[in-house]
């Protein structure tokens, strides 16, 4: 009877070590794919990018350590107002989203990218003025111009961010606060000139953020920035 009550035990603390594992992986936010339980959108544009095959002119192509993947080019024949991005395409991964994909595409509401996609080309979504979602766990570059006004008020950006181009957020719809990981390591000028942001959650310390390389030599915005502050994730 003790051995049986002792192997019970063994189980019972063995599914509750796991669990624990897994809540403590989901809240993390750090490997959240937001695209996970959704259908992908279909008839969106792609074109392959291959050192072997035909090249795309993709402003950010060297950012991304792969030569043989898929840049999402346009919106094509689909027509969800949410457009959610599958992460492979003809069995390669989808790395990219292509410069002007979305320009101007007012009856656009949300984008929701996968993880794969590393980066967002130039002019990728702005003024897309519809838009009031936009969720990509993946990016490592947001593209010149790509999120200029969209109908956001709170930007969470990648927790693997590493760069900001220039004029990122320019001219900004509804925009008020970002949230920006500790992963950043450089911004290019005028990122957030005409953005409308009136207050910036940084992940890091302030001896971090003295770390980012500022293109224009330093810091160009005045904003006020709170430091250490407990990143979302999967908000």
């Amino acid at each position: 009877m003790k051995s049986l009550q002792k192997s019970i035990i063994s189980v019972l603390l063995a599914f509750v070590c796991m669990f624990s594992l897994f809540a403590l992986t989901a809240c993390s936010g750090e490997n959240i794919d937001y695209t996970d339980g959704l259908t992908a959108s279909q008839g969106l544009e792609f074109e392959h990018i291959s050192d072997n095959g035909k090249t795309f002119n993709f402003s950010y192509a060297s950012v991304i350590d792969d030569d043989d993947y898929y840049v999402l080019t346009g919106i094509g024949t689909c027509t969800d107002k949410v457009v959610v991005v599958p992460s492979e395409y003809n069995g390669k991964p989808v790395k990219a989203v292509a410069d002007e994909c979305f320009e101007g595409l007012s009856t656009m509401e949300g984008l929701i990218l996968p993880n794969s996609v590393e980066a967002t080309g130039s002019m990728a979504i702005k003024k897309c003025t519809g838009v009031k979602q936009f969720k990509g766990n993946g990016i490592r570059v947001y593209g010149d111009g790509a999120q200029g006004a969209l109908e956001i008020k709170d930007i969470v950006l990648s927790q693997v961010a590493e760069r900001l181009e220039q004029w990122a957020f320019f001219m900004g719809g509804e925009y008020e606060t970002i949230w920006i990981p500790k992963t950043l390591q450089s911004m290019g000028v005028s990122v957030f000139m005409n953005s409308g942001f009136t207050k910036i959650y940084y992940e890091g310390s302030e001896e971090d953020w003295a770390n980012i390389k500022f293109d224009a030599g330093e810091q160009d915005f005045v904003i006020p920035i709170e430091y250490n502050v407990a990143f979302p994730g999967n908000n």
